[in-house]
């Protein structure tokens, strides 16, 4: 018999984070992203992550985003990134 698959690290609130983060920051050429460090905090639901960007031309730098999630931690309701705070209107 085959067992069934571990459910993805994706579903996590800071593997979903850190990738939502990542695609806002995905624009940007030449630029590597890094994850450092993520804390989840219960209530209200968020995860702030920072991140190292390395670029050729520059010299590594830190940024930090977080996200904000609903009671039951299935949405990202507001975002925050290099300082500014966005929501996300569904």
């Amino acid at each position: 018999m085959i067992s069934q698959p571990a459910p993805p690290l994706a579903q996590t609130p800071v593997a979903r984070c850190e990738f939502f983060l990542l695609m806002l920051k995905s624009h940007e050429r030449a630029s590597g992203y890094k994850a450092l460090s993520a804390i989840e905090q219960a209530d209200p639901p968020k995860v702030t992550i920072e991140f190292e960007m390395r670029n050729k031309a520059h010299a590594p730098s830190r940024s930090t985003g977080s996200c904000e999630f609903d009671r039951d931690r299935r949405h990202i309701t507001f975002f925050t990134l290099e300082g500014l705070r966005s929501q996300i209107v569904q």
